[in-house]
């Protein structure tokens, strides 16, 4: 009996070296403001999901073989880029998981303030005046907290811009009315967060719906 011999055939997918390192040049930059987020208090939990997905892109790249010189120069400059970047997100996550890190810290402890406070106070403005805000449903303990996380998150990117509290609170006398009137609620919950590189006020209404939709303020002006 003749016996058939059967041949594999492997297909090899060609890998674009070039595409993949711009992917991993965005990758590590959105990981990058995803870890500042959650250091600085905006996000809970710090980005695991986004780090394996950097972390599959460095193991496929790893296992090619760059014979192009500047396509190797620039992998070795994003991998050195991945290297001290995890290095000094490791000692914060060993910081914040001792209590010692102070920015974290600081943000657990205005929350358990405002926790703590129960009633909402009258809102009044930052000159101590006692001329009261015009942002409906928020105190002056909720506004400077708001603040302190802008300013907090615009630091964290690199925006050294001089932004005053005045200049939010009257950005959001301007758009909370409005916010208001379209989601059909009394109160807002304000939360900051990055989007396209850029500092956002995120406003959710305060109502017990399952379709709760947000909206996004501009940038309080400078």
């Amino acid at each position: 009996m003749a016996l058939r011999r059967f041949h594999a055939t492997l297909a090899f997918v060609p890998v674009n070296l070039e595409e993949l390192l711009h992917q991993l040049d965005v990758e590590l930059g959105r990981l990058k403001v995803l870890y500042e987020q959650y250091f600085i208090g905006i996000e809970k939990n710090p980005p695991t999901v986004a780090r394996r997905e950097v972390e599959k892109l460095l193991a496929l790249l790893g296992a090619q073989t760059i014979g192009n010189t500047a396509v190797k120069f620039r992998y070795t400059a994003l991998l050195h880029r991945w290297r001290v970047y995890s290095e000094r997100w490791e000692k914060i996550l060993r910081e914040i998981e001792n209590g010692t890190y102070s920015r974290h810290r600081e943000k657990l402890k205005r929350r358990a303030m405002h926790d703590g406070d129960g009633a909402r106070a009258p809102s009044r403005s930052a000159d101590g005046n006692g001329a009261p805000h015009g942002v409906p449903g928020m105190s002056d303990a909720e506004l400077h907290d708001l603040y302190r996380s802008y300013v907090e998150a615009c630091r964290a990117l690199g925006d050294t811009r001089d932004v005053k509290f005045e200049s939010l609170v009257r950005s959001l006398e301007r758009q909370v009315p409005a916010l208001l009137e379209r989601n059909n609620c009394r109160e807002l919950a304000f939360s900051v967060a990055i989007r396209d590189g850029k500092v956002v006020l995120r406003a959710l209404p305060k109502r017990a719906s399952a379709s709760e939709s947000d909206d996004e303020s501009q940038r309080p002006p400078t």
